[in-house]
């Protein structure tokens, strides 16, 4: 887990904290990427994805994303 913060509304269940996990994948043309991943506290529902070869970019987008 990368961290967490509190954004908008989840669609599903209402909550508004979400927890940022990072999970490493190696491509073959692109190398390693990171895949950010934005959870709900709530509902563990996954509302928002981002990958991109550096992770705080990665990061970043999700967070944009929710708030």
């Amino acid at each position: 887990m990368v961290g967490e913060f509190e954004g908008r509304r989840c669609r599903l269940c209402g909550g508004g904290r979400y927890a940022v996990y990072t999970v490493v994948r190696e491509s073959a043309s692109a190398g390693l990427l990171y895949e950010a991943r934005a959870v709900c506290r709530s509902c563990g529902n996954s509302v928002s994805r981002a990958t991109d070869a550096d992770e705080r970019r990665a990061v970043d987008q999700v967070r944009r994303v929710l708030s």
